[in-house]
C-alpha cells in the first residue's frame, strides 16, 4: 500500500477516424511468399510418401513474410 495522495488525471481523448486508420494499415499485415527463403511443407511430404512410397523427399514452399 501507498501512503501517497490521491491526484486526477485528465482522459486520453480517443484517436479520430479510427476505421480509416485501420483501413491504411492494412496493407501492412499483407503476406507474400519469399523468393529465397523456403520450409518443409510437412503435409505435402506426408502425403506424397504415402500415396508414392517413394524415398522421403521433403517438398519446400516458400516462406510467407510480411510485406
Amino acid at each position: 500500500m501507498s501512503n501517497g495522495l490521491p491526484i486526477k488525471v485528465p482522459t486520453v481523448q480517443a484517436l479520430r477516424n479510427q476505421l480509416a486508420i485501420s483501413r491504411s494499415l492494412k496493407p501492412l499485415k499483407r503476406q507474400v511468399p519469399s523468393k529465397n527463403e523456403f520450409i518443409v511443407d510437412e503435409t505435402a511430404t506426408v502425403e506424397r510418401i504415402a500415396e508414392e512410397k517413394l524415398y522421403w523427399i521433403c517438398l519446400m514452399k516458400a516462406m510467407l513474410l510480411k510485406k
